[in-house]
């Protein structure tokens, strides 16, 4: 708890890549993606596209409990990203 009194929020947001044998590549997201975790977020994709180059990448977003207008953008500038680099980028929920 804050000297307030009021708890503090605590931002998380893990990453988990998980390789399709040679197909999409799938990142598991767990947590929130707010402000506070886009940089991380975008770091991720970032590696991704490096490591696999030319490999769809499928985000499953099911795991996120919070999504804000900063994490909104930053799912679509990884999207511009990825496409950029030749990978097809899409997301579940």
């Amino acid at each position: 708890m804050n000297s307030s009194g009021l708890g503090e929020s605590v931002h998380t947001l893990r990453v988990r890549a998980l390789d399709d044998d040679g197909g999409a590549v799938r990142l598991t997201l767990h947590g929130e993606l707010d402000r506070e975790e886009v940089g991380g977020f975008s770091d991720a994709i970032r590696a991704t596209v490096r490591e696999h180059p030319g490999r769809a990448i499928t985000c499953d977003a099911r795991g996120l409990r919070f999504l804000d207008a900063a994490g909104i953008r930053a799912l679509l500038v990884c999207h511009e990203w990825a496409g950029a680099a030749g990978c097809r980028f899409t997301i579940t929920t």
